[in-house]
């Protein structure tokens, strides 16, 4: 649950034509597209997320759609690790780890929607043109 790997292997075609630099700027893209979902109050099914409690919405004055925003910890914390194999996008402490699991189950928001595999796609498309 804390990490998403981009697999080489399986975008192995892609990365043939393009390299390992284009791995990280995927990496880097899907990054910035969970933020924006997230940001936008959308979980993984690109869905409206749950509301928040009335007791939380009231301790924390927030209402509408949960956003996971509140002190933007946690997205913040989301960063691209690259490897020989890769890239891995995970969380960079402890802390952003537990909101995140906490959050995950209150709402499914981790991971990769159809949305962002649709953006995925379109930034693969931009990349082999030589524009990213």
């Amino acid at each position: 649950m804390t990490k998403i790997s981009l697999d080489l292997e399986r975008m192995k075609v892609a990365i043939e034509q393009m390299g390992h630099d284009a791995v990280i700027q995927m990496a880097q893209g899907l990054v910035v597209s969970i933020r924006q979902r997230v940001a936008a109050g959308y979980g993984v099914d690109d869905q409206p997320m749950d509301p928040y409690s009335t007791r939380y919405a009231v301790k924390k004055g927030r209402t509408g759609p949960r956003d996971l925003l509140l002190t933007s910890h946690m997205l913040r914390s989301i960063y691209v690790h690259t490897t020989i194999y890769g890239a891995v996008i995970a969380f960079s402490d402890a802390l952003a780890i537990a909101k995140a699991k906490g959050n995950q189950a209150r709402t499914p928001w981790w991971g990769i929607s159809p949305k962002d595999r649709e953006k995925m796609k379109q930034l693969i498309e931009r990349i082999k043109r030589g524009g990213a």
